[in-house]
């Protein structure tokens, strides 16, 4: 059997980039020094690791040297040094957050592509919670490259939506890649290429990549982590930028 990846460390922290890229393209569509909102961006960052720890205390499905009770300890933390950096910036959207990521990993995440879609909708409240100027067009690129990235996850994992949609989940998946792809090259024209570029060629090898294994379903955990190591390159490529803007 297949060894599922859930992550390499206590902390999840390779799975950062699900809340830092949402943030950082709100900076960048409104115009947003990082520096003013330094403290609220790592108070977001707490916030997703308290989430990762949460699922940690409910699934029980990683061989981890702490216990239930430290676990929880360290989630309750997690999510208080949280709160008390973002402070006034976002709270009502950190605290929906928070209340749908109990929901979440409680009972919603049995429920075979909902599951798939409220996430994609979790990770967007990051892009509201700091933008001040909306760009639909880069919202429906996230949404398409969520969706592309929580049916690969279903696909490696074999969780709720791949029981119940079986191979049909390929389709789902192959059809996100490709409205990514679409999606992230239609902003080059119509917003900064200097950012979406790089998305959009990501979007393009995923699109080919994802065919070229269409009938392999042993690599789609190797892809899962594949795409995980995309993403931090891809995060610390964004924050090169801003930081240098």
């Amino acid at each position: 059997m297949i060894q599922e990846y859930h992550g390499d460390t206590l902390y999840r922290l390779e799975y950062l980039p699900t809340v830092l890229i949402p943030i950082l393209f709100a900076l960048i569509d409104s115009n947003i020094s990082i520096f003013k909102v330094i403290l609220p961006i790592f108070g977001w960052c707490f916030l997703a690791i308290g989430g990762f720890l949460m699922n940690d205390v409910i699934d029980k499905d990683r061989n981890l040297e702490l216990g239930h009770r430290s676990l929880l300890i360290l989630c309750l933390l997690c999510l208080m040094f949280g709160f008390y950096l973002i402070g006034n910036h976002s709270f009502y959207f950190a605290l929906l957050f928070t209340i749908l990521g109990v929901l979440y990993n409680w009972k919603l995440k049995f429920i075979p592509v909902f599951k798939n879609v409220f996430l994609v909708a979790l990770v967007g409240l990051p892009y509201l919670a700091f933008t001040n100027n909306v760009h639909i067009l880069t919202i429906l690129a996230f949404c398409f490259l969520g969706l592309f990235a929580e049916f690969t996850h279903s696909l490696a994992d074999k969780d709720a939506t791949f029981q119940y949609l079986q191979k049909k989940t390929l389709y789902l998946a192959f059809f996100a890649s490709l409205c990514f792809l679409i999606f992230s090259s239609i902003n080059i024209i119509f917003a900064d290429p200097c950012y979406f570029v790089p998305l959009s060629i990501i979007a393009l090898f995923s699109t080919i990549g994802f065919l070229l294994i269409w009938n392999k379903p042993g690599k789609w955990p190797t892809v899962k982590k594949l795409g995980t190591e995309i993403f931090k390159l891809f995060t610390l490529y964004l924050l090169i930028i801003l930081l240098f803007k």
